[in-house]
C-alpha cells in the first residue's frame, strides 16, 4: 500500500477537490495584483545642509525608523532615505508639514518619491539575521594593535565594502559600530567579517512588532494523529480551514512523537484558528508554548512581506521539470509541494517552514549563476493577500548572451583589436593606402559589433559570463512585468505524491490539469 493510499484510509484525511481554488485553498498564498497606489517608503530631503550628517537627522524626533538605504547627492544636498515601512515616512512627511524638522537652522523640505518594492533578499536577510544597516564589533586588539586602530578599521572597511557612513569607536578599542549606507551591504560585511574569525553581530534595527504576555501562545498542537504523519500531509488536509482563515498559513508546520505544530505570526492568529477549526475524530487541537515562539527576525521578515512560498515566474527554458525544480530546492528544508505551469512559465515552491524560504532566497541572490537555467525568470516571495501591503522587487536571473542572442553578426569570432592596429600601422610604413583603407574598415566593423553585443545586453538584461549575473538589481527596471495571477485562475489542477529516496523526503508535484498532467 502507497503512503497516499495509507494516509488516505487514516481517518485524519478528507477527501479534497481539484477544483480551480484548491491550490489557494492549501497555499492560502497568493501574488494579488499590485496596489494602484502604493504608500511610499521613501523620503527626498531637497535642503539637507551639507555640514550636517545622517545622524543628525536620525536624532529628530520621529525619523529612527528601520531604514533599507540612505544616499546622499552632495552636490545637490539632497538625501534619499528608502525606510523598511511607509507607514515612517508617512509620518516624517507630516512633521515636515508642521516645520518641525529643523537642522543648522532650517526647516527641511521633505517630499515622498514614487513608490520603491522592497528587495527580496533584503526580507531573507532580516529573517535570517536580524540584518540592519549597523554592525557591532567586538574585541577589536586581536586583529589590530591599539595604535591607529580607527585608521586600520577605516581602511579595511572601504577597502572589502565600500564607503560606510560613520564608524565610532570605544575608548578602550574593544569595541566599535558601523553603520553603512545600504542594509545589504552590512550584511555582506558580517558573513565576510565572521567568515575572518570577527565577532561581530548588527544592531537592533527591526520593524516594532508587538508584544504579547507569556500566557499568550502562537502554536498550536494538533494531536491523535496517525503515528509518523509527516508536515507535508498535515498541510495538505488543513487545506479548508487555513483558507477560511484570514492571515491564516502558518510559518512554520512540523510533527513528532506527539502529533503536530503549527506555529502562527502571533497568539491571536494561533487561538482564532483554534476556534473555527473543527478537528475529525480521534484528534484535538490546543494551544501550547513549548519554546516554539517564532524568532522575532522572522516575524518581522513575514511582517514585510516574506512567506513559506517561493514565486518563480517568467522563465524561459522548457527543460525545467518537476525533478530539476526540487533537486534545487530541497537543500534549503522540507519542501510541501512544487507548482508548475510550463506553458506560463511560472512555478511555486512551498515548504513547510519559513526560514527555508529565506534561505533559498539568499543563496539565489549570492550565487544566480547556480540558477541560470530558470534565465528570464523573477523570483520572490508568494504572499498571502491580506499580507500583501506593497510589492517587493523580486530577483531577476539574467539571461547570458549565449542564450539569448545568437545571430552570427553580434557573436562571431572577430580579429584581435590588436592584430588590427599592428596590421594598420605596418600597412601605413609601407605606403600600401588599399590596405590602410581596408584595415580601418574592419576596424570600424568591429566596433559596430561590440556596439550590438553591448546593446543586446542593456536591452536584455544579459551578462557574457556568469560572474556578472549577480548584478546589482537597482538597474533594471520591473515596470513591465505583472505580478502573477491568483491561485483561484490556475483552473483545476492535479495533485501527485512524489517520495525522493536519496533524501528520504516525499512531498507533492502539482500542475494544472488542463496540460494533460
Amino acid at each position: 500500500m502507497s503512503f497516499l493510499q495509507h494516509y488516505t484510509r487514516s481517518l485524519f484525511l478528507r477527501s479534497f477537490s481539484t477544483s480551480s481554488r484548491c491550490l489557494e485553498q492549501l497555499s492560502n498564498l497568493s501574488l494579488p495584483p499590485k496596489p494602484e497606489r502604493p504608500h511610499s517608503r521613501v523620503v527626498l530631503i531637497r535642503n539637507f545642509p551639507p555640514t550636517s550628517t545622517i545622524n543628525d537627522f536620525l536624532n529628530l524626533r520621529g525619523t529612527n525608523k528601520p531604514i533599507e538605504s540612505v544616499i546622499r547627492y552632495p552636490e545637490y544636498n539632497t538625501v534619499e532615505i528608502r525606510y523598511l515601512e511607509p507607514y515612517a515616512t508617512e509620518y516624517i512627511g507630516f512633521l515636515a508639514a508642521q516645520s518641525e524638522l529643523v537642522l543648522e537652522g532650517q526647516a527641511l523640505r521633505v517630499e515622498n518619491l514614487p513608490h520603491r518594492p522592497l528587495p527580496v533578499e533584503a526580507l531573507a536577510a532580516i529573517g535570517l539575521r536580524a540584518a540592519s544597516r549597523t554592525l557591532v564589533l567586538r574585541n577589536l586588539r586581536a586583529h589590530f594593535s591599539q595604535e591607529r586602530l580607527e585608521k586600520k578599521l577605516k581602511e579595511k572597511l572601504v577597502r572589502h565594502f565600500g564607503k560606510f557612513e560613520r564608524i565610532w569607536i570605544r575608548e578602550d578599542g574593544e569595541t566599535a559600530t558601523v553603520t553603512f549606507h545600504n542594509l545589504m551591504t552590512a550584511v555582506k560585511a558580517l558573513k565576510t567579517l565572521h567568515a575572518e574569525g570577527w565577532k561581530v553581530h548588527c544592531k537592533e534595527g527591526l520593524p516594532k512588532l508587538r508584544e504579547f504576555p507569556d500566557s499568550a501562545f502562537p502554536t498550536v498542537h494538533l494531536s491523535g494523529l496517525p503515528h509518523g504523519i509527516q508536515p507535508q500531509t498535515v498541510l495538505k488536509n488543513l487545506y479548508d480551514d487555513l483558507s477560511s482563515f484570514p492571515k491564516g498559513d502558518p510559518m512554520r508546520v512540523f510533527t513528532n512523537k506527539k502529533g503536530a505544530f503549527l506555529v502562527f505570526f502571533a497568539p491571536p492568529y494561533a487561538k482564532k484558528f483554534c476556534d473555527i477549526y473543527q478537528p475529525p475524530p480521534g484528534v484535538t487541537a490546543t494551544l501550547t508554548n513549548e519554546g516554539l515562539t517564532p524568532q522575532y527576525a522572522e516575524r518581522a521578515a513575514r511582517r514585510l512581506g516574506a512567506s513559506r512560498t517561493i514565486i518563480i515566474d517568467g522563465f524561459k527554458d522548457p527543460a525545467i521539470t518537476f525533478d530539476h525544480i526540487h533537486q534545487d530546492f530541497h537543500p534549503f528544508g522540507r519542501v510541501f509541494y512544487v507548482y508548475m505551469d510550463t506553458e506560463k512559465a511560472h512555478a511555486r515552491v512551498v515548504f513547510t517552514n519559513i526560514s527555508s524560504s529565506f534561505k533559498a532566497i539568499e543563496d539565489i541572490y549570492e550565487n544566480r549563476a547556480k540558477y541560470k537555467d530558470y534565465y528570464g525568470a523573477r523570483i520572490t516571495f508568494g504572499r498571502h493577500k491580506q499580507m500583501a501591503h506593497y510589492p517587493l522587487r523580486p530577483i531577476f536571473i539574467r539571461p547570458t548572451v549565449s542564450s539569448t542572442v545568437n545571430s552570427p553578426s553580434v557573436m562571431q569570432e572577430d580579429e584581435g583589436e590588436e592584430e588590427l592596429v599592428d596590421e594598420w600601422w605596418k600597412a601605413g610604413r609601407e605606403g600600401r593606402e588599399e590596405d590602410i583603407d581596408d584595415t580601418l574598415d574592419r576596424v570600424e566593423e568591429k566596433e559596430q559589433k561590440s556596439e550590438s553585443v553591448m546593446d543586446a545586453q542593456k536591452d536584455l538584461g544579459t551578462s557574457t559570463d556568469s560572474t556578472n549575473l549577480n548584478a546589482v538589481e537597482d538597474d533594471y527596471d520591473y515596470g513591465d512585468w505583472q505580478e502573477p495571477e491568483e491561485s483561484a485562475e490556475l483552473g483545476e489542477v492535479v495533485w501527485r505524491g512524489r517520495l525522493d529516496k536519496p533524501i528520504g523526503r516525499y512531498g507533492f508535484d502539482v500542475s494544472p490539469k488542463s496540460s494533460g498532467s
